[in-house]
């Protein structure tokens, strides 16, 4: 399972890689940068995405609601 995390924090970033890395069958796909994260996750298909909800320029609820607007990606 690819699981994207999308975290501004490097510290939380770093805990919830080493936490889905510790999952069989996991790969975490970490982003610092929200509009990378998005991008990766419209142009690839994760299995979960877990995103910060508070993170400037681009925070959780936006994150998410521009993910669903993709095509395929609605659910």
């Amino acid at each position: 399972m690819k699981i994207a995390i999308i975290d501004d924090t490097p510290l939380n970033l770093t805990l919830m890689q080493a936490l889905v890395g510790k999952l069989p069958d996991c790969e975490p796909i970490p982003f610092a940068d929200p509009t990378v994260g998005l991008a990766w996750c419209q142009a690839n298909e994760p299995d979960l995405v877990i995103v910060d909800y508070m993170m400037p320029v681009l925070d959780g609820v936006e994150f998410i609601r521009r993910f669903r607007a993709t095509p395929e990606r609605e659910d």
